[in-house]
């Protein structure tokens, strides 16, 4: 049994596979504790990077997904690393942009009770209902509807 426990610990290739089955499986985390695993043991090797990369886009951490298949590109002609790469970041970029969009959506508040809100209609909506002396301009001047 001892020797089976040192094999699951010190196997890159064994690492390496359980990583994917966990991935296959839905656990990222577990998956990305074998890559982690697997690239200690053999840290320029472009499959551990892959699997590495492939746990942390499952977890929607592109940016450091991107980073794992950019180092694991040291074979020129391993094109599913190239395109992982290029996936994790477009993916990246978008949630970024969503992010920003959410910020500015949030940013939106009135000037008269400095309530917040999250679009232009709750942004009507209120000024109708909580200041109806006041027009939408006074409660919301940057608003373009």
């Amino acid at each position: 049994m001892h020797s089976r426990q040192l094999i699951w610990k010190t196997d890159p290739i064994f690492l390496s596979n359980r990583s994917l089955c966990l991935l296959c499986l839905g656990q990222p985390e577990r998956a990305l504790a074998d890559a982690k695993a697997c690239r200690a043991l053999k840290p320029d090797w472009p499959k551990a990077c892959f699997r590495e990369g492939a746990a942390l886009r499952l977890m929607q951490k592109f940016d450091e997904a991107a980073k794992c298949f950019y180092e694991g590109q040291l074979d020129p002609k391993n094109k599913e690393l190239a395109d992982a790469f290029k996936e994790a970041v477009d993916a990246g970029m978008q949630i970024k942009n969503q992010l920003q969009i959410k910020e500015e959506v949030m940013s939106m508040q009135c000037k008269v009770c400095v309530q917040k809100f999250m679009s232009i209609s709750e942004c009507m909506e209120h000024a109708e209902a909580k200041h109806p002396e006041s027009d939408v301009d006074a409660c919301f001047p940057d608003l373009k509807p």
